[in-house]
């Protein structure tokens, strides 16, 4: 949510630089009040953890505000900040400590120039010319953030493409758009070199696709590299909770632990690490404690990237379809060529469709516009429920919306 509100900003200040530019706007220069920017994030995070607390409240929860170790299969020790300590029995507990970002070897992070997701939150000076490993969807989310307020923005990527799980269409196009914004994409790239002079002047080498050896300078580092699970000093060893080599817990379709009162939820249990299957999975666990029926169905779960575009899937990629042997189509709509789009200045970006040739139920989504993440709930529930392409195009949709895409890529 942080990074949500940060880029909400960004996009304020985007539409204003638009408007200056298409001349809607009479105005030489404005200031951009990069702490105040900052603080306003911590802002909407305030008021939405007070909302929680109020639900809490409520709903007559108890919050114990301290942390805990795991003393056994059936208790846990809690130490309060004034160090004295407590232990609760439970019969059923649920593991939801949540993640930490992942750091690489040799690239220390200080919180000062070099940051992770996390400290670069709290970090109240704007950079000037920025580094970003990584383009996942926190990294590209980070980089598009710096980009709209006007920083130099470099990404590194060791994997062949831009958003590497996502379909090569959607990250070509990406990484297409991402530059003509001027940010600077190398990817395959392997760093050999990171020096951090006084916590002030980062210079970086590394070997790009080519094989040939780049040295660039910066004053600002985020190394976006995926995450590692908070299950370390939380007491696991005393219990029978099983983990990963990796350290993330090993659950069933229940999120039911290897301990038969124990489950676990969220990033402590692996990919997809995303809030939203997070809470499904907490309500999974939920039911399951109380013996009601519940399921995830992993193969349908919306991944969304808050970048400039947006980008949203769902579903198989093309590669995906290919590589199964299905007998499968694809087609595409330019959202140059919807309406909403044209008029609102958002025509950049595509929807791109893959569907069962035989049956012409849906198989996967990928969508990269400016409010793609919006769009794709849409052709969620329609790969939920088994929808034909004919079932979306028989609903009638508003005009002018983006979402008429949606109906008109079906209908192609």
């Amino acid at each position: 949510m942080p990074t949500k509100a940060l880029l909400h900003s960004a996009k304020e200040i985007l539409g204003l630089k638009n408007a200056i530019k298409n001349g809607k706007i009479d105005a030489i220069d404005f200031k951009i009040n990069y702490s105040k920017i900052i603080n306003s994030s911590r802002e909407s995070i305030s008021k939405i953890r007070d909302g929680l607390s109020f639900l809490m409240t409520k709903n007559k929860i108890e919050v114990i505000n301290a942390t805990a170790c795991f003393k056994n299969d059936k208790e846990v020790e809690l130490t309060y900040s004034d160090n004295s300590k407590d232990t609760i029995t439970f019969n059923d507990l649920i593991i939801a400590t949540g993640s930490t970002p992942r750091e690489l070897p040799n690239i220390k992070v200080n919180g000062k120039n070099v940051h992770s997701s996390k400290t670069f939150l709290t970090n109240e000076t704007m950079p000037k010319n920025a580094l970003v490993i990584g383009s996942g969807a926190i990294g590209l989310e980070f980089a598009s953030f710096l980009n709209a307020l006007g920083v130099n923005v470099t990404i590194l990527e060791a994997l062949d493409k831009v958003m590497p799980q996502a379909d090569s269409t959607i990250s070509n196009t990406l990484k297409r758009l991402l530059q003509d914004r001027g940010i600077t994409i190398f990817t395959s790239a392997s760093i050999t070199k990171f020096e951090n002079i006084n916590d002030d002047i980062i210079n970086i080498t590394f070997t790009d696709k080519k094989g040939v050896e780049n040295s660039l300078t910066f004053d600002t580092c985020i190394a976006s590299v995926g995450v590692i699970p908070n299950t370390k000093n939380i007491g696991l060893e005393n219990t029978s909770v099983n983990v990963t080599e990796r350290g993330f817990i090993i659950v069933d379709n229940k999120m039911k632990t290897t301990a038969s009162n124990i489950y676990a939820i969220g990033d402590v249990v692996g990919a997809p690490t995303l809030a939203h299957v997070a809470s499904r999975e907490a309500l999974i666990a939920s039911h399951a404690i109380c013996n009601i029926e519940s399921n995830l169905n992993k193969d349908v779960i919306p991944y969304g990237t808050y970048s400039f575009p947006q980008v949203a899937s769902v579903g198989l990629t093309e590669e995906q379809a290919k590589e199964k042997g299905l007998n499968y189509k694809s087609v595409r709509f330019p959202f140059a060529a919807n309406g909403k789009a044209v008029v609102s200045e958002s025509e950049e970006g595509l929807i791109k469709l893959i569907f069962d040739a035989d049956t012409r139920k849906i198989l996967g989504c990928h969508i990269i516009q400016e409010d793609a993440v919006e769009l794709i709930t849409e052709i969620v529930l329609a790969i939920n429920n088994n929808l034909t392409l004919d079932d979306i195009t028989k609903t009638i949709h508003s005009h002018p919306t983006l979402s008429e895409a949606i109906s008109d890529v079906c209908n192609l």
